[in-house]
């Protein structure tokens, strides 16, 4: 069963074309395709939080706490 860190490597990976965005990246696409990018990265961070939850190799305490660290987070919380 894969574990929270696929999750956290697949987050880097469209954290990486987002900041593409920003960085002189050749535009090819229609807009669409680029917000696409976006949503996908914003909803890719804020889930690594259930992989972390449903993770049974992680210790109890840490599937507890980090649902109550994301509502400490405006930007973890922006992206629910």
């Amino acid at each position: 069963m894969p574990g929270w860190r696929e999750q956290y490597d697949r987050t880097v990976r469209w954290f990486d074309r987002f900041t593409e965005l920003t960085l002189g990246r050749r535009h090819v696409s229609v807009s669409d395709s680029y917000i696409d990018d976006i949503y996908a990265f914003f909803q890719n961070c804020y889930h690594l939080k259930d992989w972390i939850k449903n993770d049974p190799a992680l210790p109890s305490t840490m599937r507890v706490q980090v649902e109550s660290y994301i509502n400490q987070k405006r930007e973890l919380s922006i992206c629910a």
